[in-house]
């Protein structure tokens, strides 16, 4: 898949809607969007992917561990200058394992929704004084940015660099916070 996302605040995921160019003269691959995501207010600065099997238990934990061996969990991390961070179902994994047990009625009002949600900042910026999404890509006075997304010890750990010069980890799992290192300045 490919992520992109906007000044809104707003995620999309692109699928291959063909096999490699099947039924097309020039070989072209056509892309279709195949998700959105919402959660962020201003424009995002940063998204990530993390793969691996340490994740399967908070994308399906209805399901027991041996309906994890050997299959790898996909989690996308997104964040904003605002100071939010967002942890999705990169690939709805657990939708997908709710739709099995659903009626048809049911299925269509499931919603993709972040798993984690991590607010830097105690209050968000005001509408007043920043009240277009798109200013977002400028200092926000008085409140901590992030401004870059990476993940690290196999899929576990997810570092976040932030506009007061730290570096910011966090569990991915478990959402719990490991702890920071100060840099000095902002962390690009």
């Amino acid at each position: 898949g490919l992520f992109t996302a906007d000044v809104n605040g707003t995620i999309r995921r692109y699928s291959p809607m063909n096999e490699c160019g099947d039924g097309h003269v020039n070989g072209a691959i056509w892309w279709g969007c195949t998700g959105i995501f919402h959660g962020h207010r201003y424009t995002i600065s940063s998204l990530a992917l993390i793969s691996s099997p340490n994740l399967m238990p908070a994308l399906t934990p209805s399901s027991g561990p041996d309906k994890h061996s050997g299959k790898i969990g996909t989690m996308l991390l997104s964040s904003s200058n605002d100071g939010s961070i967002r942890i999705w179902d990169a690939f709805d994994m657990r939708i997908k394992a709710r739709l099995a047990h659903l009626s048809d009625e049911k299925k269509s009002t499931l919603q993709r929704v972040h798993l984690r949600e991590i607010e830097l900042n105690e209050k968000k910026p005001s509408q007043d004084k920043y009240p277009s999404p798109s200013l977002a890509n400028v200092a926000l006075d008085g409140f901590v940015g992030v401004t870059s997304l990476v993940s690290l010890g196999n899929g576990n750990l997810m570092a976040a660099g932030t506009t007061d010069g730290a570096v910011r980890l966090w569990n991915v799992a478990t959402g719990l916070y490991e702890g920071a290192y100060n840099v000095g300045k902002s962390v690009q």
